[in-house]
């Protein structure tokens, strides 16, 4: 089932792009499918890369954000994705504050533009999530509009300005086991 993102109601977006998020576990990777409904030429996108890496600073632009957590504790992970095929991967014992984590594999992530639609697929290592089979969910984006405009999108937003980061916006759980075949 796709999940709606919406806008930061902060952030005016000078166009109109519904964006859906849906997941699907197997027994060593998460897929992740990012949908932005708009044609080309509406967001801003950086070109492919030829050696996909893991690049800091990426939700500056067009970004799609995976955020996950044990249910009950502090710590939580914060997965970043590019349509360049770049990505980031961090590990926080607590609201912001970073641990020193060296993820031990790099998701997958490909990305296809349609003439109605922009997807971004991602598939995430197993190993690379909270030690947990139950996970609490923040699903996010940043969208770059042709105009330089940044849109703030989230499952929920609670706070006055965007911040993905906030655990009352971990709305979503997924039981890993329960998902696999």
């Amino acid at each position: 089932m796709p999940h709606a993102l919406s806008s930061h109601p902060a952030t005016r977006p000078p166009t109109e792009i519904g964006l859906t998020v849906s997941l699907a576990s197997g027994s060593t990777s998460l897929q992740l499918c990012f949908r932005a409904a708009c044609g080309p030429g509406l967001l801003r996108l950086p070109p492919a890369a030829e050696a996909p890496s893991f690049t800091d600073g990426l939700w500056q632009h067009t970004c799609f954000e995976f955020f996950a957590a044990a249910p009950g504790g502090t710590a939580y992970r914060e997965f970043n994705f590019a349509p360049s095929g770049h990505w980031a991967a961090y590990a926080f014992s607590g609201y912001r504050e970073r641990l020193d984590w060296q993820p031990a594999s790099a998701p997958l992530i490909r990305c296809m533009q349609a003439a109605d639609a922009l997807e971004v697929q991602v598939e995430l290592p197993r190993a690379l999530l909270p030690d947990s089979t139950v996970l609490a969910l923040g699903l996010s984006a940043v969208l770059e509009h042709a105009d330089g405009t940044l849109d703030y999108r989230a499952l929920r937003h609670t706070a006055e300005r965007p911040d993905f980061h906030r655990r009352d916006a971990f709305i979503l759980e997924l039981d890993l086991d329960a998902s696999a075949p």
